[in-house]
């Protein structure tokens, strides 16, 4: 058991916690979009000044895959943060231009609910449509050090919760996206899950990463032509999904919201089918690993 979760009032301190941005912290994500996957590797590399704002320069590299034009992208890019008090934020557009908006507060509630970066003009009358709304807050404990975490959902346009079973944690953020998006507008099918989080104190392990896998592991150019063969249809579907495998054997899993594995086959090749007819509507994450410990992931989408 990687994560001891404790009750807020039965919680100890063990350690205490810069809730953001420590020394040393690193993200591995994987992409997991319809026809693309890809990962991100992102590095805190030190503070500035942006917007008047004392930043946090956070540099992602990495790189995505289409899976239908065989075609890869190499990303370096930075992005910025600024925790000001308990609340994170990341420069999002706005009527005036370019300005901080909240992503994260870590001064949250149950019960406490605003909108993603950049989305509370785009959603404008339809509140509380696509709104975060924090459910439940407790406390978790990695590698000795205490963190807090929140449980969150978005809102439906009649503020009934349309996306739950989500969270994030002090020091990490969230495990799904690293700035996520509003469902009130145009979504753009990009997603990303959290594999693992380190700095100078703990390693942290997302809910979607296989036991026993390294945290500094990254999907290099040496893996690229495996994930370009593999590939999953319908996307969206319903009953059933097809996978398209490389020729040697594979072991794939179907996995949750909450990281736990609802469907497996072992030593599959070439075309394999899995039927999904019990699983609920929403989305799925699925691993493919090779015999030779190569591992991609594709993520689905049950209508």
């Amino acid at each position: 058991m990687r994560i001891t979760i404790l009750f807020l009032f039965a919680m100890p301190l063990l350690v205490t916690a810069q809730n953001w941005c420590p020394p040393g912290a690193t993200w591995n994500f994987e992409e997991l979009s319809i026809g693309f996957t890809g990962y991100r590797h992102r590095v805190y590399e030190g503070d500035t000044i942006v917007l008047g704002q004392n930043a946090q320069r956070i540099r992602t590299t990495g790189m995505r895959v289409d899976l239908l034009l065989q075609d890869t992208v190499w990303i370096d890019q930075v992005q910025y943060t600024s925790l000001l008090s308990n609340v994170l934020m990341v420069p999002a557009w706005s009527p005036n231009g370019v300005a901080w908006d909240t992503l994260l507060r870590f001064d949250a509630v149950p019960g406490d609910r605003w909108y993603p970066p950049g989305y509370g003009q785009a959603c404008a009358g339809l509140e509380p449509f696509g709104q975060y709304q924090v459910l439940d807050t407790s406390h978790v404990v990695v590698n000795g050090v205490s963190l807090r975490r929140w449980a969150y959902g978005m809102l439906g346009p009649n503020g009934e919760i349309i996306a739950g079973n989500a969270f994030y944690y002090e020091r990490v953020g969230f495990t799904s996206n690293f700035v996520p998006y509003a469902y009130c507008g145009i979504i753009i099918d990009v997603g990303e899950m959290l594999m693992c989080y380190w700095d100078a104190d703990l390693t942290f392990f997302g809910p979607w990463t296989a036991p026993g896998t390294e945290c500094d592991f990254t999907l290099g150019a040496a893996t690229t032509a495996s994930v370009q063969l593999v590939a999953v249809a319908p996307n969206p579907g319903r009953e059933q999904i097809t996978l398209t495998l490389p020729s040697s054997p594979h072991r794939v899993e179907v996995l949750d919201a909450l990281g736990q594995v609802v469907a497996m086959r072992t030593h599959v090749a070439g075309m394999t089918t899995i039927g999904t007819t019990q699983l609920p509507s929403g989305a799925y994450l699925i691993r493919v690993e090779g015999a030779d410990g190569a591992r991609t992931s594709l993520r689905w989408v049950k209508e």
